[in-house]
């Protein structure tokens, strides 16, 4: 059986191919094809996933929680670079209002590069000490972001939760690309319901996924739009 990638055109190799999962990741472009139905492809369920590394689970009667850190190595250099653009504007600022004959311009120009460094600081401070927590039970999925304030808290009724399901997002540069992995819900009213965005690894997202389910009792199926490039 042949297969190609539709984003780049690659042959798939044998080790491209997770039969188990019923995908393909392109070893190319990064691209997830998803194999479900294809002619010469066996489905199967999808084998269970081991906890990954930085996730912590655990379960009581009626009560099921996973959180992580959000903290990676890759934030050090993150932060020294946070450190050397603030410093440079300390001492901008500092020169600049040091002076009477400082010209207006001088000091509005570097407005935009502000709010620009306290942005890059909050996020890095943010990785440094956030965490995620999902929390289910048997009424409710409860997701929360911090101690810092973050964008993505949600709650939903566990009866309005028809399925849960992971999608892949591929960015593209000029010469390289990042895959993205999300979980999201698919509601008993149609509706599509994004929970967690941007996990780096797909095995992150597949683990939530098949937790959440189990702890919800519900059956796991293909929805459209799952593991595929957005």
């Amino acid at each position: 059986m042949a297969l190609s990638c539709p984003s780049c055109q690659s042959a798939f190799r044998s080790q491209d191919l997770d039969l188990e999962r019923s995908i393909a990741r392109c070893a190319q472009c990064s691209s997830v094809l998803d194999l479900a139905g294809r002619e010469g492809v066996a489905s199967s369920l999808r084998a269970r996933v081991p906890i990954p590394e930085r996730f912590k689970d655990f379960e009581e009667p009626g009560r099921y929680v996973i959180s992580w850190k959000w903290f990676k190595p890759q934030l050090i250099l993150s932060a020294l670079f946070v450190v050397a653009w603030n410093s440079f504007l300390f001492f901008w600022y500092g020169t600049a209002l040091s002076s009477d004959q400082t010209p207006w311009l001088a000091i509005v120009f570097p407005i935009a590069h502000v709010g620009v460094g306290v942005s890059l600081t909050y996020s890095t401070l943010a990785g440094f000490v956030n965490r995620t927590t999902v929390e289910t039970t048997r009424e409710s999925l409860r997701i929360r972001h911090g101690p810092l304030p973050w964008l993505g808290n949600l709650d939903l009724p566990v009866s309005s939760i028809a399925q849960i399901y992971c999608e892949a997002r591929v960015t593209r540069n000029d010469d390289s690309s990042t895959t993205h992995y999300d979980v999201s819900a698919l509601l008993k009213d149609g509706k599509k319901r994004k929970l967690l965005k941007t996990f780096t690894e797909l095995d992150q997202a597949l683990f939530v996924e098949q937790r959440l389910e189990h702890t919800m009792k519900i059956p796991d199926a293909r929805v459209a739009g799952e593991i595929k490039v957005a």
